[in-house]
């Protein structure tokens, strides 16, 4: 007749063990089912076994108790789009769990849970956690729970509360190479439907609270270290107002205040977050950054050397703008260093918008001189990063530039051999390869150079010259007597000159030419 009996089937899920009752039915295209679930058998460590982070290597070392009951039934038809009754239910009382090599214990842990469809549509399924709390550390924290019509139009009620001192981890559970410290403190609520959050329509949930977290150390692996001295946030129902952020990653220190909107569409949907920013830094390393982070996706075979302070220890790889943020920065950055490069007093505004970084009219001290810049770094297509810039610079040093500039040292290599200043006007845009190197043939742009005065010496080429071409010619030093403009055009990573004059004493010098990205000349 189609019918299946289970009669105390057994079957275990890690260490927790089931059995099962009931019957299963075949009627036409219809399933019709009673069956049981019960756990009787098991213990609260059993139960922990279900949760990745506890069945581990370690999970022998465990011990665990405390009252335990789950329990499960599934009745009814399932016919096209009825499905039959269910639930699920967890209830704990009292329990605790130490490891057998840790000083601490987990205690009073409390939970009271339940999944549950009185058939019909799969919107009628509730989520209740209604109780689940536990103290270690000397510190507890409570939260709780509820969801319905999770298929229409989610309603959620939230509550946490309490404090967590992540230095008490460490005594409680096996870190693995990770060092933790720091205090996290709660007390918010969240309630309201999903729809309304889609809809912008913040003034129909109810939120409110305060989330806090104060001297977080993390430590992980070859990673920076991270240090959190202080960040609060207050909830309300359309914004979240970061009060004060103050955070450093290795040698780069962050603070930032300001807020954020559509908070809950990113949390639940991924949907875009917004807000406004003031972000302050005396120091910003991105070569320790980016080096950490090449790190991480490569297998440490062999000893690395240590990053130096204007260089980094491992290739670059590509950061990716996230496509879901439209942030407004204010930014005042003390120093910056990238790659080579030390960048003073960078301020100005900035932006993070659909997966592309943008800076409006930053000024900076940058080669011995002062800059201004407005760019664009776009991961739109993350396999093509694409760099845009439009820069001025005054007062700034040839030598310093050629020493800090990778890619105007390979473009005019004499620039490390030219005692002076100049003032360029410069933009270019090109492709980023997965080391954010320029791609050289995607190299586009134009700009302006000028000098008052320089001086060009040392130049074996020159002297060279100057031997074939005799009468008295002296070419070892070449020193302007008046203003030089050299203005150039970069095509598919060529350096087109324009034709410009050098005066060397009466000597008049009419230059011109092509000079590639790739050092063909």
């Amino acid at each position: 007749n189609n019918k299946y009996t289970l009669n105390d089937l057994r079957l275990s899920v890690n260490s927790v063990k089931a059995a099962l009752d009931g019957w299963v039915a075949l009627e036409g295209n219809d399933i019709v089912t009673d069956i049981t679930l019960n756990c009787a058998d098991n213990n609260f460590k059993d139960i922990l076994s279900l949760v990745p982070v506890f069945y581990t290597k370690d999970f022998t070392n465990l011990t665990a108790a405390g009252d335990v009951s789950l329990t499960g039934a599934v009745k009814g038809r399932m016919s096209g789009d009825n499905y039959p009754a269910f639930n699920l239910k967890l209830k704990v009382k009292d329990g605790n769990f130490k490891y057998a090599d840790l000083p601490k214990a987990v205690t009073a842990i409390n939970i009271t849970a339940a999944v549950e469809n009185a058939g019909g549509t799969l919107d009628a399924t509730t989520v209740n956690v209604s109780n689940f709390g536990a103290s270690f550390g000397g510190q507890s924290f409570s939260a709780t729970l509820k969801a319905a019509t999770p298929i229409s139009d989610l309603s959620f009620a939230i509550t946490a509360k309490g404090k967590v001192d992540l230095g008490a981890v460490k005594d409680i559970y096996p870190l693995e190479g990770m060092t933790l410290a720091g205090i996290i403190t709660a007390d918010a609520s969240a309630s309201g439907r999903l729809s309304d959050i889609d809809r912008g329509a913040y003034d129909r949930l109810a939120v409110s609270g305060k989330l806090g977290v104060e001297g977080i150390e993390v430590e992980y692996g070859t990673l920076p270290t991270i240090e959190v001295n202080k960040a609060l946030a207050t909830l309300s129902p359309a914004k979240m107002a970061l009060e004060s952020l103050d955070i450093k990653i290795g040698k780069s220190d962050i603070a930032a205040s300001g807020t954020l909107t559509n908070y809950w569409g990113y949390l639940l949907h991924d949907k875009t977050l917004s807000g406004k920013l003031d972000i302050v830094s005396t120091l910003l390393d991105l070569n320790e950054l980016m080096a950490s982070m090449a790190s991480e996706e490569q297998p440490d075979t062999e000893a690395k050397e240590e990053p130096t302070e204007q260089q980094p220890s491992e290739p670059m790889s590509v950061i990716e703008v996230p496509k879901n943020l439209d942030l407004a920065l204010n930014c005042k950055l003390t120093k910056v260093l990238y790659d080579k490069m030390v960048i003073d007093n960078l301020a100005g505004a900035a932006s993070v918008r659909g997966g592309v970084l943008s800076l409006d009219d930053f000024g900076m001290n940058m080669f011995d001189g002062t800059a201004k810049a407005s760019a664009s770094y776009s991961t739109v297509d993350i396999s093509n990063p694409r760099l845009r810039l439009n820069a001025t610079f005054k007062g700034a040093s040839f030598k310093t530039t050629a020493a800090q500039v990778a890619m105007i040292e390979k473009l005019v290599p004499l620039f490390n051999k030219v005692e002076g200043t100049y003032t360029m006007s410069l933009n270019a845009d090109m492709n980023l390869d997965k080391t954010m190197s320029p791609v050289l043939k995607s190299v586009n742009g134009g700009g302006k150079i000028s000098s008052g005065n320089f001086k060009l010496s040392n130049i074996p080429a020159l002297t060279t010259l100057a031997s074939k071409v005799g009468n008295g010619v002296n070419l070892s030093t070449i020193e302007t007597t008046e203003a030089t403009v050299i203005s150039f055009t970069i095509e598919n990573g060529n350096v087109i000159t324009k034709p410009f004059d050098i005066k060397l004493g009466k000597t008049k010098l009419t230059l011109s030419g092509l000079t590639g990205l790739d050092q063909s000349v």
